[in-house]
């Protein structure tokens, strides 16, 4: 410790009628109390202590003291902690934008390649790329932990300095802090809130015990809800997962006829396309047989034209027809015989 600031030179309490002096010590100390911290904190505890007389008030004071301390100290480092955590984010950038490049030129490579070996020189520039676009995010790592390190130190040192100065203002500061007996009213004023209290107490104790029995029934109440609940669910999931089931089994059935009225569907238009080929055999036959017949009724039209001919040939004339009976066939024993004429 550089400066002795509570020295026992002065006295070895520090009551009313010697906290002014220590007081006007700890000023005429060549150091500016806003800029040490436990100068700063034992100044602040003396000049609370004269005027509020009470180490309880000291004490509480010195805790909010200290939390501002604390505050100060970490938000000092805000700014330093986010350039921590800018420097890896501008290195991912960095990073981002060359693999851009990277791929933007091999893209305009492969555009304008005639030949492997130009393919070759595009990746070649293209790895080459990739290598310092990485190198930028290695870079701002290893600054991001060269700047971290003293950082984290230094804050560390920082704290365990402010723990030092809660020590010693405990140590040395609130034990040494004695109350005047014009005290003894406030003492009477404890007594009277400790009493009132106790008596709060008691009166409370059977409020506290019937508030703890209905706690006990709600958490009764409370396990037996949550085990119906459960139940409940449960018999719910059964339920959905027959009906799932019910369900699936019934998709599955109309698969199952699906599948029997495709296959008949199959069958139906199988026997559909040989119906048509048997009728479209029937109806080339026919066809065919039509021209047969039409070339029959052609020549059957030829032969009552050359007849109407003749016969307008004729004119008035007698025509004889006779009609000559056929041979008749003679069986003999021996099988066929000659015909009679």
């Amino acid at each position: 410790m550089l400066f002795d600031t509570l020295p026992i030179d002065i006295s070895e309490e520090i009551s009313e009628k010697t906290v002014s002096r220590f007081i006007e010590h700890v000023k005429n100390l060549p150091v500016d109390p806003r800029e040490s911290f436990l100068v700063n904190r034992v100044l602040r505890g003396l000049e609370h202590f004269s005027v509020l007389k009470s180490s309880a008030e000291v004490s509480s004071r010195l805790q909010s003291q200290s939390e501002i301390d604390a505050t100060a100290v970490d938000s000092s480092y805000t700014i330093l902690k986010v350039f921590i955590w800018a420097i890896p984010i501008l290195g991912f950038i960095g990073t981002v934008i060359g693999i851009s490049a990277a791929v933007g030129g091999f893209s305009g490579g492969m555009d304008k390649a005639a030949d492997i070996s130009a393919l070759k020189e595009s990746l070649g520039s293209v790895t080459g790329g990739l290598s310092t676009a990485f190198d930028t995010t290695l870079v701002a790592l290893v600054m991001s932990m060269l700047v971290m390190f003293p950082s984290s130190s230094m804050q560390k040192s920082e704290e365990d300095l402010l723990n030092w100065v809660d020590e010693y203002c405990n140590e040395n500061l609130l034990k040494r802090l004695k109350e005047s007996d014009q005290a003894g009213s406030s003492g009477d004023e404890k007594d009277h809130r400790r009493l009132i209290q106790r008596t709060i107490d008691k009166a409370m104790a059977n409020h506290h015990a019937e508030l703890q029995t209905w706690i006990e029934k709600l958490e009764g109440i409370g396990s037996t809800l949550s085990q119906q609940v459960v139940k409940s669910w449960g018999k719910i999931d059964d339920k959905i997962r027959e009906q799932q089931e019910a369900q699936l089994a019934e998709v599955k059935e109309v698969i199952r006829h699906l599948e029997s009225v495709e296959e008949k569907m199959t069958a139906l238009q199988s026997a559909h396309t040989s119906h048509l080929e048997k009728m479209n055999g029937e109806a080339t036959e026919m066809a065919e047989a039509a021209g047969v017949l039409s070339q029959s009724f052609n020549g059957v039209q030829q032969g009552l034209n050359g007849l109407n001919t003749v016969l307008m040939n004729l004119g008035e004339k007698q025509v004889l027809i006779q009609q000559v009976e056929a041979p008749r066939k003679r069986w003999g024993l021996f099988g066929n015989s000659k015909r009679v004429r």
